[in-house]
């Protein structure tokens, strides 16, 4: 099929080269609308049954759809918490709070599979769409009939007005975006990074490493490389400072001395429990905008169902102070890799962000409010 015509010729200049043409379902040509070339596609499938299957593009998201702060606090208001109010064991109440609460979450806000629909460019509106349809019909008639000079001469310049319109279009929707948020830097920024500019160097592509003579691209193994770099890298470093007899080792006399010196003379520490209406007012407090953690526990969940889930929230807090124990769940972080500098297949060169859990930030806050009066 010719991938540049002309009233004069009809030239195949584009080409794509197989060594498995029976693996190839369909090809051809498609008028691109702004180049005297058009675009070549083919589409290589695994035949079953006669004919390729695609799988369509889905993601899991939660559907907010019925959702209400009202209904998710009703739904809450019927949960039975005893079982954790009366529970000694801070690990078991974490575990059967997070079961519960997800229940309900799931109950109000349900995970639902939906497909990704193709994008339409914001910019975009009827004038401009109804001039590509005119385009490319003009073009069809077109290639029917070669001979016809005045047909391409019209295709040309609706072609050329509809590149025109879009130009002119796209400028005009980012104009206004930057004004509207200009007072906004993180909507600001949204805007230039959807026109190619980014105020940082990073990459949203697959990280990929090297091991030994290889480069690994399958994201487990990345994964894997990462985690073992990052749970040794602290180990590696002390095994490189001077020996100090004791002083890195927590259950060492010489590691509690050392603190203790630092101490001032006659000042005793222990932690106190925190009051309801401290716990309280760290759930309203969360920034809903916040990610999630390994628990999925919703900063946004969370802060709709304060009033009723404060008192479950408050006796894990407490407990866990007064058992002197932080539970297992948060411990755990989803750990990110932000490159830094150099070489992108060393994962040195990767800066690791955790992703804590919004309940560890809570007993955090509870355990460093005191820990400032000293």
């Amino acid at each position: 099929e010719a991938t540049r015509v002309t009233p004069t010729s009809s030239t195949t200049l584009d080409h794509i080269v197989t060594n498995s043409p029976e693996r190839i379902v369909a090809s051809g040509a498609i008028s691109s609308g702004f180049s005297d070339h058009h675009m070549v596609y083919c589409s290589r499938g695994v035949v079953r049954g006669g004919g390729p299957e695609f799988s369509p593009v889905t993601k899991r998201v939660r559907s907010f759809k019925n959702y209400s702060k009202q209904l998710f606090l009703q739904s809450l208001r019927l949960v039975n918490w005893s079982d954790i109010l009366t529970s000694t064991d801070v690990n078991y109440c974490l575990d059967e709070f997070c079961g519960l609460f997800m229940s309900a979450v799931d109950r109000v806000a349900p995970v639902r599979d939906i497909r990704v629909r193709q994008r339409t460019e914001p910019w975009m509106n009827s004038h401009i769409l109804a001039g590509i349809r005119e385009r490319d019909r003009v073009f069809r008639l077109f290639k029917k009939n070669k001979t016809n000079n005045d047909l391409y001469a019209k295709y040309c310049k609706l072609r050329n007005a509809v590149q025109r319109d879009v130009k002119t279009a796209k400028t005009t929707y980012f104009k206004n975006k930057v004004v509207q948020n200009i007072g906004s830097s993180s909507k600001l920024w949204e805007q230039l990074k959807s026109l190619g500019y980014s105020n940082s160097d990073s990459s949203k592509g697959n990280i990929v490493l090297n091991q030994g003579q290889n480069n690994v691209f399958d994201p487990a193994v990345v994964a894997t490389i990462f985690n073992c770099f990052y749970t040794r890298v602290a180990s590696d470093l002390v095994s490189k400072l001077p020996t100090a007899s004791g002083m890195y080792n927590t259950a060492s006399n010489a590691f509690r001395e050392f603190y203790r010196s630092k101490l001032r003379p006659g000042v005793s520490f222990s932690l106190s429990p925190v009051s309801r209406h401290f716990i309280l007012k760290q759930l309203l407090s969360l920034d809903p905008k916040k990610a999630t953690g390994l628990d999925g526990l919703s900063p946004r969940f969370l802060r709709d169902g304060a009033s009723a889930i404060v008192e479950p929230i408050s006796h894990i807090v407490i407990l866990s102070i007064t058992v002197e124990t932080v539970p297992d769940g948060m411990k755990r972080a989803r750990v990110l890799p932000l490159f830094k500098k150099g070489s992108r297949l060393e994962p040195g060169n990767y800066r690791p962000v955790s992703i804590l859990t919004t309940f560890s930030k809570i007993l955090e806050k509870a355990v460093h409010g005191q820990l400032k009066e000293y």
